[in-house]
């Protein structure tokens, strides 16, 4: 496997993401933490003020049915999903918030997305060695420094997939990364943990989820059930996938000289 340099995808900026929504959690803030904790993958316990983090919830199955972004900020926990699916979380979770008092508000706030740059205001969401992702609510930017793809194009590069609505209830947490970025082990119980930590620690792996970067396109992946492409970018001249991969694919991939793995 040769070394792809990937300089030219890195990118600094900013961006209004219109595509998201902001969702306030309202009630008594020890009732709210009990619900959330007993509610989405990710360890409630965890957020500091003024903080946030990858979150989702699962189904019994242990299937992902929502994904998203929790905050925490002085006038309590907020949720930052896609507008598409703000109302299938909701409406997911109502059922069981009424048992703790809680209910939900779409508020006016907007959602600015800050790639290797970071505002007063914004919170820290993801990075790695090349990239430094992060939050701001209700922040003011002049203009859009970065476009849609770049926001995204970064997100991939972090090994953050962002489900689309039509990808819902299909997958769990070891199957797409969720494991490692949004879910605790060590907290106890959430809707779907029995089968969500039996996957990661018994499951037989066949297959495993990677993020890489190519030269060139590969049409061959679309040509083979081994492979489940979830992203695939053009961008600045690199084609950059998310997949799920057969573990014998995956060696003969690994042999391609233009692929450079990320992840």
């Amino acid at each position: 496997m040769k070394l792809l340099k990937v300089q030219k995808l890195k990118t600094n900026g900013c961006i209004n993401l219109e595509d998201l929504c902001v969702i306030d959690i309202k009630g008594d803030k020890d009732k709210v933490i009990q619900f959330l904790q007993g509610q989405i993958t990710s360890d409630i316990n965890k957020l500091e003020l003024n903080s946030c983090a990858l979150s989702s919830v699962c189904n019994q199955k242990g299937q992902i049915v929502s994904d998203f972004i929790i905050l925490c900020q002085e006038d309590g926990f907020k949720i930052l999903v896609n507008k598409e699916t703000s109302k299938l979380l909701v409406s997911d979770l109502e059922p069981y918030a009424k048992f703790f008092g809680v209910l939900f508000k779409l508020s006016n706030s907007k959602a600015v997305g800050f790639v290797n740059m970071q505002s007063k205001k914004s919170m820290s969401l993801i990075s790695n060695d090349d990239y430094a992702l992060s939050i701001g609510i209700d922040e003011s930017i002049d203009k859009n420094t970065i476009s849609l793809q770049d926001w995204e194009t970064a997100n991939i590069m972090t090994g953050n997939l962002m489900l689309e609505k039509n990808e819902l209830g299909i997958y769990r947490p070891s199957d797409i990364n969720y494991d490692l970025l949004r879910t605790s082990f060590d907290k106890g119980c959430f809707r779907g943990q029995e089968i969500v930590a039996r996957m990661k620690y018994l499951g037989k792996e066949k297959s495993i989820f990677k993020t890489f970067v190519s030269k060139e396109k590969i049409d061959s992946l679309h040509n083979t059930k081994r492979v489940k492409i979830l992203r695939e970018i053009h961008s600045k001249d690199k084609f950059i996938y998310m997949c799920i991969i057969n573990k014998d694919e995956l060696e003969t991939l690994k042999r391609e000289s233009s692929i450079y793995f990320i992840k």
